[in-house]
């Protein structure tokens, strides 16, 4: 079975993670092909040394970002590195022809060979359902089911080098880098325009299924998200709070926690608390910033109140909290903002606008606020 990472060095003992939560549940032996970037010989040994008496073999692969920047795509738009999986088959042995395609973020929890050995039935990947209506409005798409959480793929590799995809992929990503919002799983669904495989919903439960339920119940019903939700084969921890957060309130968290135990020579610990924090707004008042808005007021953080451009919203209340219009913040009151909204490229530019700094004065997620606070207090 083969099995496919894109990775840098910072996500190493996320790799190791999701590996062992694979070999737990799966027998079939596996090639691990991993696909970075500045992995060292230490890294590369850190890896393999977490699995010397486990049935799998490591290649590792090293990429040449340059290739891509001569393209010329903008890479404010794109950061060029969520494109090396779209070059990643061209760098495998002609030997692989199918291979599954996987995030670091996730924690299996079934036998991957079930997923591996599914039929692709003359379609180039086979891939999980992702509602976002956003992405299926700006793509164009068909229908709201023709977009595809790029995550988890099962690829066929010989079909892919015969199509010469990458180098559509690329032109697609040259063409079209400023309406990408979501990189890579963009690119792939822009191209393929829902002329996939489906695979079954429970083989990539994203972290919505459990923070915005009702979306998945709309489309698919309140029986099917019970079943994938209770009963996952792959849990993927979507978005930028992941179970290695302090602020994390994932159902499936502790299953990371479980499959880190089993690696060695990593000294992570998730943090239990922060000695600081000021008081803070959320930039958005939807489904974003009420999950935003929960997992803050677990850790005790005070919200001071809401900051939205739809002056419909402006002068309600969400959680007893106050909605203001963005030039209404006073940014002399020691408080910080953190972006709740999908919008984050519009909203960080209106912002610096303002007069704010990013990383200073507002952060564009929760994750970035944490690392705020771990190395990077503001004095009030």
């Amino acid at each position: 079975m083969n099995i496919v990472f894109t990775i840098d060095r910072n996500y190493i003992q996320h790799l190791c993670v999701t590996l062992k939560s694979i070999l737990r549940h799966t027998k079939t032996n596996l090639s691990a092909y991993i696909i970075g970037k500045d992995l060292g010989e230490p890294d590369r040994r850190l890896i393999e040394e977490n699995f010397i008496d486990d049935e799998i073999r490591f290649f590792f692969i090293e990429i040449n970002p340059d290739r891509l920047l001569r393209l010329g795509i903008d890479t404010n738009h794109l950061p060029i590195e969520v494109l090396f999986r779209l070059v990643a088959p061209e760098l495998l042995p002609d030997s692989v022809e199918k291979a599954i395609f996987m995030d670091c973020d996730i924690v299996v929890l079934d036998d991957l060979a079930i997923l591996y050995e599914t039929e692709l039935e003359g379609y180039l990947l086979g891939a999980v359902v992702d509602i976002i209506y956003e992405a299926y409005r700006i793509l164009n798409l068909d229908s709201i089911l023709d977009y595809f959480n790029a995550g988890v793929m099962l690829i066929d590799i010989f079909s892919w080098r015969k199509q010469d995809f990458t180098a559509q992929a690329l032109k697609y990503a040259s063409e079209n880098a400023a309406i990408l919002r979501y990189a890579d799983q963009d690119i792939l669904n822009g191209l393929l325009r829902g002329v996939w495989k489906r695979l079954p919903q429970q083989w990539n439960v994203i972290t919505n299924l459990f923070e915005n339920p009702t979306v998945f119940q709309k489309t698919f019903g309140e029986e099917r998200h019970a079943q994938v939700s209770g009963r996952p084969s792959l849990v993927h921890f979507t978005g930028d709070i992941k179970p290695w957060s302090f602020f994390s309130n994932h159902p499936y968290r502790d299953r990371y926690d479980l499959y880190y135990r089993m690696c060695s020579g990593f000294a992570w610990e998730r943090k239990s608390s922060f000695a600081y924090a000021c008081p803070l707004y959320l930039f958005g008042s939807s489904v974003n910033a009420i999950e935003m808005s929960k997992k803050l007021e677990a850790a005790n953080m005070t919200i001071q109140g809401y900051i939205d451009n739809d002056r419909q919203k402006q002068g309600l209340l969400l959680r007893e909290k106050p909605i203001i219009a963005p030039d209404t913040y006073n940014a002399a009151e020691n408080s910080l903002i953190i972006i709740a909204s999908s919008y984050t490229r519009e909203i960080s530019e209106q912002l610096e606008q303002m007069g704010l700094i990013y990383k200073q004065d507002f952060f564009k997620n929760l994750s970035e606020y944490e690392n705020y606070l771990t190395g990077c207090e503001k004095n009030v």
